[in-house]
């Protein structure tokens, strides 16, 4: 299944570790490490209802935003990639407000 869990919860902290420090930006390294074990504690919470439809949209759509928001990244369209960025925390969020 391309939505394992715990497949998904590795890469997804992967990803955003690699954004956090790719940015080079003290601060957001900072806040991503301070709030990085509530994120990996909550998607593993998730993991327990993995099956739920609710589960597989939310790491599906992260998957794809992720690949969208790299995409940006990699042509260098910072506009398009905080764009990406923000859509992307406000569908999470959403997600979270339903569990």
């Amino acid at each position: 299944n391309e939505y394992n869990q715990e497949n998904y919860v590795r890469s997804n902290m992967m990803f955003h570790q690699n954004i956090a420090t790719s940015a080079r930006n003290v601060v957001m390294l900072d806040m991503y490490n301070s709030i990085s074990n509530l994120i990996l504690r909550i998607q593993e919470m998730l993991g327990t209802h993995q099956e739920s439809l609710l589960v597989q949209s939310v790491m599906r759509d992260s998957l794809d935003y992720h690949r969208k928001i790299m995409m940006a990244l990699n042509n260098r369209d910072a506009e398009k990639a905080s764009t990406l960025m923000k859509n992307h925390i406000q569908i999470v969020q959403g997600y979270f407000k339903k569990v």
